[in-house]
């Protein structure tokens, strides 16, 4: 606190008011500063290779390699191939939860081989280990970063990502055990894969944490590789989303540099004049912007300003959010209105029969968005119950299925809707309600509750589980696909998700896109892509399973999450995003999320480049 309370600004004395002002400075002016210093509990191992002083060395707590000063700050440890390094962590690392933290920067080469980073055996008696790596389980994941919790359990995760030779990037993994347990790993403060998991033990280490090599592994393959390692750190618990960003923007030295690896692999694609040249050549594409806000809804000049700003951007298709979870955007009669709208709406004003009328007379389409299973409020106490998924409806209620059905066929019975789009078809987890036993015991003839400690383990009782979800999801799709075309057989339906590729553990979610593409119950999925990297092969691999069955197209995002922040891009990067999109995937949809952080650049360069000629929607089936 600043020392306020002795007296007035008028009485203090001129050291004292000196003192005041210091303090209001450093409270008031620097909180960020403040923030990465106090907000991060201190690591149990940090280790940043550096000397105590120029006359003295210190003990490393890294055994092996060679001390650099080409570190990411200052020194580093240089791990050469076939030379590896090791760290006492007996007393540190546990299956139960933490966090490891990490500079690299890979010295290999474009190879596609691939190479381990860390590893190290649990003393469990089945000889389970733990691994971080480039590449695992191949060749089928030799395209993908692993992080291995246990391998023993099947409890790791992936994303399909090369770390950048002669670039440095921070490494994260976090680990949490129990009925709500998880594994993820984040690049660049980025979280970019997230499992679920149900882990099972508590054990501790049967040996050192092997660097650069895969000796604390069962399955060696000769997984080398020479990389510098910097500012290494472990913590005992799973840090958050935020507090791992922290400690990214804290330790990032270079935001150039960090800007440049990060979109690198944009900037050697074609540049603004080419775009402009191949814009010319397009005549018909469905260009999307997702809209989350009800802010359309409130009054009809937002109305008019939105349709006016996309129409002007050369957008063609939106998609505006008209269930968010507490209630519609328009005057449903099956759901109620949301209070908001409700308490703006004129009498006998309908904001979405207003919004389609404008829109079609400007040759845009209107596809109104659902967040089907996401609960925003409790004002439908009867389609949840204790055991529902946090901030989730019970999809495995009858009742609420039928509701969520029934609320999506009247409005397409009764509004000139040109698609409907399902987020959210999902079950956002596990339901353990009373019911939810009750009919889980009905459907698979075994009990929850003996099945549950088994969830992330492949084997009969995942598959039950897998089953008994995906009944109740596609029940949903099933049977609003089949009566939405029957009254409008033109209807598009499109769902936004992330499919996973066959060789993926498909999460226990209930949302199989590929499944309901195939039997096409679905003519568009919305890949959901906001990170800054697009992971071309596995996207490849989507559109090859869908097999033409359905259009396939990533979801763009045109922010980036600051500190928990949405920060909008630049137009040049949206641009370069959309003329990507457009480079690898002829034909398929542009779409955009999110239009609340549509910034009057990003808008004037989709305008005047990507979008400079007017195109006709298509939704023809991905090549």
């Amino acid at each position: 606190m600043c020392p306020l309370s002795n007296g007035s600004f008028l009485t203090m004395s001129p050291f004292r008011l000196i003192a005041v002002i210091a303090c209001i400075i450093t409270l008031h002016v620097l909180p960020v500063y403040a923030e990465y210093k106090s907000s991060v509990t201190s690591p149990l191992i940090y280790e940043d290779f550096e000397p105590e002083s120029n006359n003295s060395e210190r003990p490393f707590l890294v055994t092996g390699g060679i001390r650099t000063n080409a570190g990411h700050s200052g020194y580093g440890l240089l791990l050469k191939q076939e030379v590896p390094a090791r760290l006492d962590v007996s007393d540190i690392l546990k299956t139960s939860a933490g966090t490891i933290t990490l500079w690299i920067k890979p010295l290999w080469g474009a190879t596609k081989g691939s190479h381990a980073i860390l590893s190290m055996r649990w003393q469990d008696g089945k000889q389970g280990y733990m691994a971080l790596s480039e590449g695992w389980w191949e060749p089928l994941g030799s395209e993908n970063l692993y992080f291995i919790l246990d391998n023993q359990q099947v409890a790791h995760c992936s994303v399909p990502h090369r770390l950048v030779t002669d670039h440095w990037t921070f490494v994260a993994v976090t680990w949490q055990q129990g009925p709500k347990g998880f594994c993820r790993i984040y690049l660049d403060g980025e979280k970019v894969s997230d499992e679920t998991l149900n882990y099972v033990g508590a054990y501790s280490p049967a040996g050192p944490l092997w660097i650069n090599s895969e000796q604390g592994a069962t399955d060696k393959r000769g997984r080398i590789g020479s990389f510098v390692l910097d500012e290494f750190s472990i913590y005992d618990h799973a840090l958050t989303d935020a507090e791992l960003q922290r400690v990214f923007l804290q330790q990032q030295r270079d935001t150039e540099e960090l800007h440049r690896k990060s979109w690198n692999w944009l900037y050697r694609t074609a540049g603004p004049k080419t775009s402009f040249q191949k814009a010319h050549q397009i005549t018909r594409e469905s260009r999307v912007i997702f809209d989350e806000d009800m802010s359309w809804a409130l009054s009809r000049e937002a109305t008019d300003r939105i349709l006016q700003r996309i129409k002007k951007a050369g957008f063609n298709v939106y998609v505006p959010c008209v269930w968010h979870g507490a209630g519609t955007y328009y005057p449903s009669r099956v759901a109620r209105m949301h209070p908001k709208v409700s308490s703006a709406r004129k009498q006998d004003d309908d904001p979405l029969a207003y919004l389609i009328r404008k829109a079609h007379g400007m040759g845009i389409q209107v596809h109104p968005w659902f967040t089907v299973a996401y609960r925003e409020s409790d004002g439908y106490a009867e389609y949840f119950d204790d055991g529902t998924p946090e901030n989730a409806y019970n999809l495995h209620l009858p009742a609420f299925r039928d509701f969520i059905v029934a609320t999506m066929l009247d409005l397409v019975g009764r509004y000139d809707v040109d698609g409907v789009n399902l987020d959210y078809i999902r079950t956002m987890g596990i339901c353990t309600s009373l019911y939810c036993q009750n009919d889980y015991k009905a459907t698979s003839k075994h009990k929850l509750s003996m099945d549950l400690p088994f969830a992330d383990r492949l084997g009969p009782a995942r598959d039950r589980i897998q089953r008994w979800q995906d009944r109740a999801v596609a029940d949903i799709v099933r049977r609003f696909s089949s009566q939405a075309r029957t009254i409008r057989p033109a209807l598009i339906v499109s769902i936004d998700g992330d499919p996973q590729p066959e060789g993926s553990i498909r999460p226990l979610q209930g949302r199989d896109e590929i499944a309901w593409a195939r039997q096409s119950l679905v003519d568009v999925i919305f890949v959901m892509s906001y990170g800054k990297r697009i992971y071309k092969e596995r996207f490849d691999r989507i559109i090859q399973e869908v097999g033409g069955k359905a259009s396939v197209t990533l979801l763009l995002s045109n922010y980036d999450l600051v500190r928990g922040r949405a920060v909008p891009r630049s137009g040049d990067i949206v641009g370069r995003l959309v003329s990507y999109v457009r480079s690898e995937w002829a034909g398929s949809p542009v779409a955009i999320y999110l239009y609340n952080q549509l910034t009057d650049l990003q808008a004037d360069r989709l305008e005047t480049v990507e979008f400079s000629r007017p195109t006709v929607q298509n939704w023809g089936r991905s090549n």
